[in-house]
């Protein structure tokens, strides 16, 4: 019969491992999404850009534009692409202003469509004094032709720091997944906790980004460790799963409360030993039941929404796999779990 309740217990731990696996494979595909399916918006629409920038130079050319006109052109041209490309971000109102400012210059020169025009120049950082100049030396058509192409360019510019950023971003995202996972890597080695709690934020971030605040107080040099990376990143994704679970509940349960949900990641060293807190200013959890949190099966959660193995496994983990301690405090406001993890040496 012992053996029978060791073996059901075993199942329902690893089901517990697979539906945290789930969890984060939901996240990150939604994760995914975004940036692919921004990718692939601006890889069509680049077809169409390009076209249109085509047909625009063949205009610009049938225009008695002066040489020295297009040499100014062109380096206002490359100016913004490089502007473009550092991701400078104005506020909305200096935005709005500068687009302002430009438009009514553009009227006052009989620029058609200038409140079109506006928006994309003034992404490049172009202002009136700028485009003078050139303004000076042409004539009003020939100055609205150069005008057209420039703001198509720029805006196949855009379209192509949108595929970058895009793909950049799915990158991060693999790369963050491969790390979590210690894909391709030796179960017991030498870790980073900072890197293993940032990569578990990253696969966290479709959950993190609508109201919940990350606050991260990090010891600076914290020592790696000797540690099985995989298992330390699951204790993290069971407690900060936890906090985040907390603070939304808490939304729902109280939606009028001005309350700013948050997390607060700290670590430390003291003597041979690392300190991780993972903190969040939740409901908090009743002082009656907090010895037995991590019991097997005990959980706070609905029916359906928890298994009650999270910080089971998580205290095996920290301390049959790894020699350290895991503790709990908490009251309305601040719940604080804090493990202690050995630097070297002590992991089995």
């Amino acid at each position: 019969m012992a053996a029978r309740a060791q073996e059901v217990e075993t199942q329902l731990r690893q089901q517990e491992k697979l539906a945290a696996l789930g969890k984060l494979s939901a996240g990150l595909a939604h994760e995914l999404n975004n940036p692919a399916a921004a990718g692939r918006r601006a890889a069509q629409e680049l077809r169409e850009a390009i076209a249109r920038v085509q047909s625009r130079l063949l205009k610009l050319c049938e225009e008695q534009f002066p040489p020295e006109q297009q040499r100014s052109l062109i380096t206002l041209q490359q100016a913004a692409i490089t502007y473009m490309a550092a991701c400078h971000r104005l506020d909305p109102l200096e935005q709005s202003d500068r687009e302002d400012t430009l438009t009514d210059w553009l009227e006052q020169r009989d620029i058609p469509n200038a409140w079109k025009l506006s928006p994309v120049l003034v992404a490049g950082g172009i202002e009136p004094e700028k485009l003078a100049a050139i303004a000076a030396h042409v004539d009003p058509e020939t100055f609205a032709e150069a005008l057209d192409w420039l703001s198509e360019t720029l805006t196949l510019a855009g379209l192509v720091n949108e595929v970058e950023h895009s793909t950049t971003r799915i990158s991060q995202l693999v790369k963050a997944i491969k790390s979590y996972s210690y894909m391709d890597q030796a179960p017991l080695q030498e870790i980073d906790i900072h890197e293993g709690l940032e990569n578990t934020l990253t696969i966290f971030n479709h959950k993190l980004k609508y109201g919940i605040t990350v606050h991260r107080d990090y010891a600076p040099n914290l020592p790696r460790i000797h540690a099985y990376g995989s298992e330390l990143n699951q204790v993290w994704t069971n407690l900060i799963d936890n906090a985040i679970y907390a603070l939304k509940k808490a939304r729902d349960d109280q939606p009028d409360s001005h309350l700013s949900p948050s997390i607060w990641l700290r670590t430390d060293q003291a003597a041979d030993e690392i300190i991780v807190e993972i903190a969040d200013n939740g409901p908090g959890i009743p002082s009656e039941i907090q010895t037995r949190i991590f019991e097997p099966f005990f959980t706070t959660k609905g029916v359906g929404e928890g298994s009650g193995l999270g910080l089971d496994i998580a205290r095996r983990i920290i301390v049959q796999r790894h020699h350290g301690d895991i503790r709990i405090t908490s009251k309305p406001g601040n719940t604080c779990f804090q493990i202690r993890l050995p630097i070297a040496g002590q992991s089995k």
